[in-house]
Order: C-alpha cells, then sequence, then structure tokens
C-alpha cells in the first residue's frame, strides 16, 4: 500500500434528509475506518473514495455501523460517504 495514498483526505458519513435533501450532519472517518469500509463499496479506480460520494445501502449498513460505531439507521435519512480536500 502506499503511505501517500489517501493523504490530504477527510472522510465523513454524510446525512441528508429524504424529505428535502438538506444536510444533517457529518460523522469524521479516519483513515484506519476507511481501510476497512471502502472494500464494502463500488468505487472503480477511486481506490481511496476520493472523488465520489458513496451511498451506505441498508445492504451494507451493518458493517459500517460495526466499523464507525454509529449505531442504526434513523428514518428519514439517507446516508453517504464522501471526501474532501484538506
Amino acid at each position: 500500500m502506499n503511505s501517500e495514498a489517501g493523504a490530504g483526505t477527510q472522510w465523513m458519513l454524510a446525512t441528508y434528509h429524504d424529505s428535502d435533501d438538506s444536510h444533517h450532519v457529518d460523522q469524521p472517518i479516519t483513515r484506519e475506518q476507511i481501510e476497512l469500509i471502502r472494500d464494502l463499496f463500488d468505487r472503480g479506480d477511486d481506490e481511496w473514495m476520493e472523488a465520489g460520494c458513496y451511498p451506505v445501502g441498508t445492504e451494507i449498513w451493518p458493517q459500517v455501523s460495526a466499523i464507525l460505531a454509529y449505531g442504526p439507521q434513523a428514518p428519514g435519512l439517507s446516508y453517504f460517504i464522501e471526501a474532501r480536500a484538506v
């Protein structure tokens, strides 16, 4: 693994209200957590999930939730893994 891969990136679990797509809250994700989470997604050439917004579907929520220690999905919210440069 390239030690520089993913450098300068901050990941988060972003939530949005289903009713109007407004932003709800972000939870930071560490590099160590993203290393465990990224294999749950079809990310193509985006090895470090830096270029996209990845929906967290109900089928992978139990694994994502366990890694992030987040708890159950709240009704009326959609969950995504997002990244931004820092």
